[in-house]
């Protein structure tokens, strides 16, 4: 597991790559909790009975507008947590041996951690696919410009 952390200056460049611009636009939403002044539960797989329930997720392109929406105003969340995880069809792509391979965001005390996690289809002891994958996310935000250190 790869643990990043964003402070500073930094944050508000962060929250604007993750709520306005397309940075995490390759991701699927799994799930949100945001505590402002109620507390936000948002759970990422579409409902049965709409045209989507096929989906077992839902793009982060789709539900970023709502939780901007939510987010946006003059008094900031005290908490955020967000889940994403990489597409099911690249997550296969990306190593046969995952099932899933998320990135986790939190929001606290005037600074970001992300954290990356990975699911293999069989237990093993090998960290291979989680190494991999840590890789990539560490060069998925030096490629994006985002300023972190490692924890």
């Amino acid at each position: 597991m790869l643990a990043l952390k964003i402070d500073g200056t930094e944050i508000k460049k962060f929250m604007n790559s993750l709520l306005i611009e397309n940075t995490f636009d390759e991701f699927e939403f799994r799930e949100a909790v945001i505590s402002s002044f109620v507390r936000f539960e948002i759970d990422g797989k579409p409902p049965a009975g709409t045209p989507d329930e096929e989906k077992k997720y839902s793009p982060w392109t789709e539900v970023k507008p709502y939780i901007f929406n939510i987010i946006k105003g003059k008094t900031k969340p005290r908490q955020m947590k967000f889940v994403f995880s990489y597409p099911y069809e690249k997550t296969e792509e990306f190593n046969a041996q995952a099932k899933a391979l998320f990135l986790n965001i939190l929001f606290e005390n005037e600074a970001v951690l992300i954290t990356s996690g990975c699911q293999t289809k069989v237990f093993t002891l090998d960290k291979g696919v989680e190494s991999a994958w840590d890789s990539y996310v560490k060069s998925f935000f030096v490629l994006k410009g985002t300023a972190f250190a490692e924890v």
